[in-house]
């Protein structure tokens, strides 16, 4: 694996700790700058450009020839790298993919329109070639308030060919090219996807770029990044499977509140966010590691791909004694900025309990 990291301003490597240095060679991590959009652009973000262009500018650097997959995510989002592989098992890296479980989506509610992720309607497709146990029993439709097919790659063609779902794709969007999925649905760049090389194939970053710009409003950058996918690359979103047919599994940011997140300002207003729970994943893997989790746990465990710590917030959920605790002794953490450490340790330990379950699961299956 390697790493491409778009910043706002160049690196200044004057002061940059050594260990981010340090971990350019060992970690293969490169650095590029885009700067915030200027004012003719309306983005409920600054950095939201960046966030939309951070895969295009990933594969133009890096080039197609040296990759199959790209895991695209934002500054907070873990992933775990053992399930990522047992996710993209089988699938055709030279075939365009956009994988992700995660989407945003409006629902109505209260008289008025609620964006939801991950939302269950948001339109999407499944792997052509994907094969369940739990398909043919009807469990999918019943959970899923979008009937998905089966299609390689996700079109929307192939989306209005396919199951009926006149509530949510109707004859207008599929008669008529003026379908925009990024105003009403889009992923969430927060859970992360995963985009193909054959994806990547379909468009230059020239044409990309010269999209988001030309381009004068957008939700988020998440939406712009949808956007750009569909209007340059003709491609929607592919469910990988396993989270279709099970209500209890989600493979991108899974959350077990129980009841949507209410954090942040103006910009989650009229919105539910059902995952953000890196706790609860935490728990869940102490758990497993105990012995005491119960089926539907460890399969969440064995599929979760990613999960999103939202770093601004993430403080409200830790006891801030244990951070302080792990900052004494562990000197990667002990040399984050403060106000940065919460967000650290949580990376830290996700990537502890993770690697100590994965090896637990090894030695079993041995």
């Amino acid at each position: 694996m390697q790493a491409y990291i778009l910043l706002e301003k160049a690196l200044d490597e004057r002061n940059a700790t050594q260990t981010l240095l340090d971990g350019r060679e060992k970690y293969r991590e490169t650095y590029g700058h885009y700067a915030d959009m200027d004012a003719r652009h309306i983005w409920s973000q600054a950095g939201d450009a960046r966030a939309a262009l951070a895969p295009f500018r990933a594969n133009k650097t890096v080039g197609l020839e040296n990759y199959r997959w790209i895991l695209y995510g934002d500054d907070d989002t873990v992933w775990f790298p053992e399930n990522v592989l047992r996710l993209v098992n089988g699938l055709d890296h030279n075939m365009a993919f956009l994988l992700s479980d995660h989407m945003w989506f409006p629902e109505w509610k209260g008289r008025k329109d609620i964006f939801v992720h991950a939302s269950r309607r948001a339109p999407r497709c499944l792997p052509c070639n994907y094969s369940d146990p739990l398909e043919d029993t009807g469990v999918g439709e019943q959970i899923n308030a979008f009937r998905a097919s089966k299609a390689c790659p996700c079109t929307l063609d192939a989306l209005c060919k396919g199951a009926p779902n006149p509530h949510i794709i109707n004859s207008w969007d599929c008669r008529f090219s003026k379908f925009r999925p990024a105003w009403w649905y889009f992923v969430h760049g927060g859970a992360g996807a995963i985009l193909s090389a054959g994806l990547m194939r379909r468009s230059t970053y020239v044409e990309i770029e010269n999209k988001i710009w030309n381009q004068q409003w957008y939700a988020s950058g998440d939406s712009a990044f949808t956007d750009a996918v569909w209007d340059k690359m003709r491609v929607l979103p592919t469910d990988p499977g396993p989270g279709y047919f099970r209500e209890h599994l989600r493979l991108f940011d899974p959350g077990f509140k129980g009841h949507p997140q209410a954090k942040g300002g103006a910009q989650d207003t009229d919105t539910e966010d059902w995952g953000n729970d890196p706790p609860g994943l935490a728990d869940r893997f102490e758990l497993a590691l105990k012995g005491q989790a119960d089926a539907e746990m460890l399969e969440q465990l064995d599929w979760v791909v990613t999960s999103h710590i939202r770093s601004r917030y993430i403080g409200g959920d830790l006891n801030m004694e244990d951070v302080r605790a792990m900052a004494a002794i562990d000197p990667l953490l002990n040399g984050t900025a403060e106000a940065l450490q919460p967000a650290a340790y949580v990376h830290i330990q996700m990537a502890n309990l993770s690697a100590r379950y994965v090896a637990q699961r090894t030695s079993k299956q041995q």
